[in-house]
Protein backbone atom coordinates (compact mmCIF):
# COMPACT_ATOMS: atom_id res chain seq x y z
CA UNK A 1 0.00 0.00 0.00
CA UNK A 2 1.45 3.37 -0.56
CA UNK A 3 1.68 6.29 1.49
CA UNK A 4 -0.38 9.41 1.08
CA UNK A 5 1.68 12.32 0.27
CA UNK A 6 2.97 14.36 3.33
CA UNK A 7 1.15 17.49 2.48
CA UNK A 8 -2.13 15.46 2.05
CA UNK A 9 -1.85 13.84 5.31
CA UNK A 10 -4.25 14.93 7.58
CA UNK A 11 -6.43 16.30 4.85
CA UNK A 12 -8.62 13.57 3.45
CA UNK A 13 -11.76 12.88 5.15
CA UNK A 14 -14.32 9.73 4.57
CA UNK A 15 -17.68 10.09 2.38
CA UNK A 16 -19.76 8.13 4.70
CA UNK A 17 -22.14 9.70 6.41
CA UNK A 18 -22.02 13.29 4.67
CA UNK A 19 -26.09 12.57 3.42
CA UNK A 20 -27.07 11.92 6.73
CA UNK A 21 -26.78 15.61 7.36
CA UNK A 22 -28.81 16.43 3.73
CA UNK A 23 -31.71 14.02 5.03
CA UNK A 24 -33.90 16.03 7.04
CA UNK A 25 -33.94 18.98 4.54
CA UNK A 26 -34.27 16.60 1.86
CA UNK A 27 -37.55 14.57 4.03
CA UNK A 28 -38.91 17.98 4.67
CA UNK A 29 -38.93 19.16 0.70
CA UNK A 30 -40.86 16.32 -0.35
CA UNK A 31 -43.01 16.28 2.55
CA UNK A 32 -43.93 19.78 2.92
CA UNK A 33 -43.95 20.68 -0.76
CA UNK A 34 -44.53 17.77 -2.57
CA UNK A 35 -46.78 15.35 -0.81
CA UNK A 36 -48.86 16.86 1.49
CA UNK A 37 -49.93 19.11 -1.30
CA UNK A 38 -50.68 16.58 -3.63
CA UNK A 39 -52.59 14.83 -0.79
CA UNK A 40 -54.83 18.00 -0.66
CA UNK A 41 -55.18 18.10 -4.43
CA UNK A 42 -56.62 14.49 -4.32
CA UNK A 43 -59.26 15.65 -0.99
CA UNK A 44 -60.18 18.68 -3.04
CA UNK A 45 -60.94 16.37 -6.10
CA UNK A 46 -62.54 13.86 -4.24
CA UNK A 47 -64.89 15.74 -2.52
CA UNK A 48 -65.37 17.74 -6.24
CA UNK A 49 -66.77 14.29 -7.37
CA UNK A 50 -68.99 13.68 -4.21
CA UNK A 51 -70.98 17.17 -5.20
CA UNK A 52 -70.95 15.96 -8.62
CA UNK A 53 -72.56 12.71 -7.36
CA UNK A 54 -75.18 14.41 -5.38
CA UNK A 55 -76.12 16.17 -8.49
CA UNK A 56 -76.65 13.20 -10.99
CA UNK A 57 -78.68 11.73 -7.85
CA UNK A 58 -80.66 14.58 -7.52
CA UNK A 59 -81.58 14.29 -11.03
CA UNK A 60 -82.32 10.97 -11.28
CA UNK A 61 -84.63 10.71 -8.39
CA UNK A 62 -86.24 13.76 -10.35
CA UNK A 63 -86.62 12.10 -13.89
CA UNK A 64 -88.77 9.12 -11.93
CA UNK A 65 -90.90 11.78 -10.55
CA UNK A 66 -95.05 12.08 -11.66
CA UNK A 67 -94.89 15.75 -11.87
CA UNK A 68 -92.75 18.56 -11.64
CA UNK A 69 -94.07 20.93 -8.89
CA UNK A 70 -97.10 19.91 -7.05
CA UNK A 71 -97.51 16.64 -5.30
CA UNK A 72 -98.92 14.01 -7.65
CA UNK A 73 -103.21 12.54 -6.78
CA UNK A 74 -102.04 10.24 -4.72
CA UNK A 75 -99.43 12.20 -2.54
CA UNK A 76 -96.59 11.31 -4.70
CA UNK A 77 -93.98 14.09 -4.32
CA UNK A 78 -92.88 16.52 -7.07
CA UNK A 79 -89.19 16.23 -9.32
CA UNK A 80 -88.82 18.98 -7.24
CA UNK A 81 -89.64 17.57 -3.74
CA UNK A 82 -87.64 14.18 -5.19
CA UNK A 83 -84.67 16.50 -5.62
CA UNK A 84 -84.25 18.29 -2.66
CA UNK A 85 -84.78 14.73 -0.79
CA UNK A 86 -82.26 12.99 -2.93
CA UNK A 87 -79.46 15.55 -2.94
CA UNK A 88 -79.57 16.04 1.30
CA UNK A 89 -79.23 12.23 1.76
CA UNK A 90 -76.41 12.01 -0.77
CA UNK A 91 -74.51 14.67 0.62
CA UNK A 92 -75.15 13.11 4.25
CA UNK A 93 -73.09 10.27 3.14
CA UNK A 94 -70.03 12.40 2.25
CA UNK A 95 -67.64 14.60 4.84
CA UNK A 96 -66.58 17.27 3.20
CA UNK A 97 -68.99 18.92 1.44
CA UNK A 98 -72.13 21.29 2.36
CA UNK A 99 -75.05 21.40 -0.33
CA UNK A 100 -76.31 25.36 -0.26
CA UNK A 101 -78.68 25.18 -3.11
CA UNK A 102 -80.92 22.86 -5.27
CA UNK A 103 -82.51 24.32 -8.10
CA UNK A 104 -84.70 22.00 -10.28
CA UNK A 105 -85.32 22.48 -13.55
CA UNK A 106 -86.71 21.26 -17.00
CA UNK A 107 -84.16 21.20 -20.20
CA UNK A 108 -86.30 20.53 -23.43
CA UNK A 109 -83.93 19.85 -26.64
CA UNK A 110 -84.94 18.96 -30.38
CA UNK A 111 -84.15 15.49 -30.68
CA UNK A 112 -84.03 15.98 -34.70
CA UNK A 113 -81.17 19.25 -34.64
CA UNK A 114 -78.31 17.92 -31.98
CA UNK A 115 -76.96 21.78 -32.39
CA UNK A 116 -79.99 23.08 -31.46
CA UNK A 117 -80.31 25.43 -28.17
CA UNK A 118 -81.48 24.33 -24.92
CA UNK A 119 -84.53 25.58 -23.86
CA UNK A 120 -83.82 25.82 -19.99
CA UNK A 121 -87.78 26.66 -17.48
CA UNK A 122 -87.46 26.68 -14.01
CA UNK A 123 -91.16 26.12 -13.59
CA UNK A 124 -94.02 23.53 -14.82
CA UNK A 125 -95.15 23.76 -18.71
CA UNK A 126 -98.28 25.72 -19.44
CA UNK A 127 -101.38 24.22 -20.99
CA UNK A 128 -100.53 25.66 -23.70
CA UNK A 129 -97.05 24.15 -24.36
CA UNK A 130 -97.16 20.91 -26.69
CA UNK A 131 -95.75 18.26 -25.06
CA UNK A 132 -94.28 16.25 -28.35
CA UNK A 133 -92.01 13.23 -26.49
CA UNK A 134 -91.05 12.49 -30.50
CA UNK A 135 -89.97 15.43 -31.47
CA UNK A 136 -88.13 16.85 -28.27
CA UNK A 137 -86.52 15.07 -25.53
CA UNK A 138 -87.54 16.36 -21.70
CA UNK A 139 -84.90 16.01 -18.79
CA UNK A 140 -84.42 17.10 -15.17
CA UNK A 141 -81.50 19.21 -15.06
CA UNK A 142 -80.55 19.93 -11.46
CA UNK A 143 -78.06 22.69 -10.34
CA UNK A 144 -76.21 21.84 -6.83
CA UNK A 145 -74.33 24.82 -5.70
CA UNK A 146 -72.36 23.72 -2.45
CA UNK A 147 -68.90 24.44 -0.83
CA UNK A 148 -65.91 21.76 -1.15
CA UNK A 149 -63.99 21.78 2.24
CA UNK A 150 -59.57 21.08 2.08
CA UNK A 151 -58.39 18.50 4.24
CA UNK A 152 -56.87 21.51 6.26
CA UNK A 153 -57.38 24.93 6.17
CA UNK A 154 -54.39 27.24 6.69
CA UNK A 155 -55.04 30.18 8.68
CA UNK A 156 -52.04 32.40 7.03
CA UNK A 157 -53.12 35.85 6.14
CA UNK A 158 -49.75 35.89 4.09
CA UNK A 159 -51.78 33.53 1.45
CA UNK A 160 -55.13 35.65 1.70
CA UNK A 161 -58.51 34.32 0.55
CA UNK A 162 -57.43 31.05 -1.75
CA UNK A 163 -60.24 28.67 -2.34
CA UNK A 164 -59.72 25.30 -1.32
CA UNK A 165 -56.67 26.47 0.50
CA UNK A 166 -57.48 29.03 3.18
CA UNK A 167 -61.40 28.68 2.80
CA UNK A 168 -64.30 26.08 1.03
CA UNK A 169 -64.33 25.97 -2.50
CA UNK A 170 -67.72 27.02 -3.92
CA UNK A 171 -69.01 24.75 -6.45
CA UNK A 172 -71.87 24.43 -8.56
CA UNK A 173 -72.52 20.47 -10.39
CA UNK A 174 -75.01 19.80 -12.96
CA UNK A 175 -76.85 16.62 -13.49
CA UNK A 176 -79.26 15.88 -16.04
CA UNK A 177 -81.83 13.16 -16.92
CA UNK A 178 -84.16 12.47 -19.01
CA UNK A 179 -88.29 12.68 -17.60
CA UNK A 180 -89.49 9.68 -17.33
CA UNK A 181 -93.12 10.78 -17.10
CA UNK A 182 -92.96 13.69 -19.81
CA UNK A 183 -96.83 14.61 -19.85
CA UNK A 184 -96.55 15.16 -15.90
CA UNK A 185 -94.22 18.42 -16.35
CA UNK A 186 -97.65 20.21 -16.84
CA UNK A 187 -98.15 19.86 -12.83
Amino acid sequence: MKAAHPSLKGKMRKSLGSYIVELPLALWILMVCVAFPLIMLATITLRTTFLDAVAKDAAHAAAKAYTFEAPGEDGKPSAIQLAETAASETASKFSGITVTSIVTKIAIKDSSNPSSTVEVRTTKLGESDIIDTSKYVYSAQVEVSGEVQPLLTYNLPVLGDVPGLTKPLTLTKVGLEMFENAQGLRQ
